[in-house]
């Protein structure tokens, strides 16, 4: 299969690209042309890909979709739109139209290449390559462009929308799929705030005297997701049975209001064992709200577990600053503290108990138990020499080797 690249113009910027397919039944040629706005070595690449996209695909092959990748993206991520939860569909537009922009003025403000301007059937590896280079660039005033996780959820919406095109038939091979781009990987992070078996004593002595302290009783027994805990109602409470259960979360949209999502995943649908102290705690909140609830003004739809005065739904960032920074300030505890932290406190605090990963996993709402490893288990100074002083106990005892013969 033969290609070719010709200059289309005098400045070298516009080339036109023609590859061979055959002759058709009359025996004439039959080409495949493109025209590519840039570098003769951007032109080649595509060339390269081109003839690739035709050796796979043969006479299969899709005609290139000229649709503008910015409107692409639009549509795919509307279309999609009931597949996430709306968190996610949120941040995908937020994402397109921010990185992947076709307004000119945008393209020239934030310096980014005009990625979201070409035809989806031109946007080649080499475009995306630089396009991301374009977002790795430092700001005016030095300071990072994106962080490296950033970067990799823009990558990752970008092959999502383009592996749906190829399925579609817009495109013959995805440009951004893994064999043909390097995916942004982030250096290794450094651990996440997280409380330590004393000072996860501390801050339950301390609690006891919040008015939230059932909240943080339960967020550091379950390791319940904020969503998770705030969309709790009475009817995922079995106080007889010692257990709760997550089938929903609490969404709030940046525009305001509330609503009811599914768990994040099909695997954080789950049902948590729980203590009898913190069964007892929710016996007595339940009766200290029943009592609050004679002063609510409005009757409300949801019986939620956790409440503002009135009966309406907790803000997490609310209740995290007005009361759980002072606690853990009055409690001696690292700032920065959020319900996130509760979360890998129960994690940590499991997995140095001893817990199989596996279960802990299972508790938290995991479906992969190395993740939970890498984020929630630190393991202290002298762990390695304990764990050596184990082994040789269980090998040796209280024997000494002898030679044998």
């Amino acid at each position: 299969m033969q290609g070719s690249v010709t200059k289309r113009d005098k400045r070298g910027e516009t080339w036109l690209i023609r590859v061979s397919l055959g002759r058709d039944a009359n025996g004439k040629r039959i080409y495949r042309s493109e025209t590519f706005h840039g570098k003769k070595s951007g032109a080649q690449d595509r060339l390269r890909d081109l003839i690739d996209e035709f050796k796979t695909h043969g006479a299969d092959c899709p005609e290139p979709s000229k649709e503008l990748l910015h409107a692409y993206l639009l549509a795919w991520a509307e279309r999609t739109r009931d597949e996430v939860r709306p968190r996610t569909a949120a941040n995908r537009l937020k994402c397109i139209n921010t990185y992947f922009p076709s307004d000119p003025a945008m393209i020239k403000k934030f310096r980014l290449t005009d990625l979201g301007r070409l035809p989806l059937g031109k946007v080649s590896p080499t475009a995306i390559d630089e396009h991301l280079a374009s977002l790795r660039r430092p700001k005016a005033d030095g300071t990072p462009r994106l962080s490296h996780s950033s970067m990799k959820k823009v990558f990752s919406i970008l092959r999502q929308a383009l592996r749906y095109a190829v399925r579609k038939k817009k495109i013959a091979v995805n440009p951004a799929s893994s064999d043909l781009i390097d995916v942004p990987r982030a250096p290794k992070q450094t651990k996440a705030l997280a409380l330590t078996l004393e000072q996860a004593q501390t801050f339950l002595e301390f609690a006891v005297l919040d008015r939230f302290r059932t909240l943080w009783f339960v967020a550091i027994f379950t390791g319940c997701r904020p969503g998770e805990l705030l969309g709790l109602e009475w009817k995922h409470i079995n106080l007889e049975k010692a257990e709760v259960r997550v089938e929903q979360s609490l969404y709030r949209p940046k525009g305001g209001g509330w609503t009811i999502t599914a768990p994040k995943t099909p695997k954080s649908r789950r049902t948590i064992p729980i203590p009898a102290e913190v069964v007892e705690e929710l016996q007595r909140h339940r009766l200290a709200q029943d009592i609050e609830r004679l002063g609510w003004k409005a009757e409300h739809d949801r019986d939620f577990v956790f409440t503002n005065y009135n009966g309406s739904p907790l803000v997490s960032n609310h209740v995290t600053v007005s009361n759980l920074h002072p606690l853990a300030k009055k409690a001696g505890l690292p700032a920065g503290l959020n319900l996130y932290s509760l979360r890998h406190a129960h994690a940590t605090i499991m997995l140095h108990s001893g817990n199989d990963a596996r279960l802990v996993a299972d508790r938290l709402g995991h479906s992969d138990v190395r993740q939970v490893l890498e984020t929630y288990y630190h393991p202290p100074k002298d762990a390695q020499r304990d764990a050596t002083a184990r082994l040789g106990a269980a090998l040796l005892g209280d024997r000494r080797l002898r030679p044998v013969g």
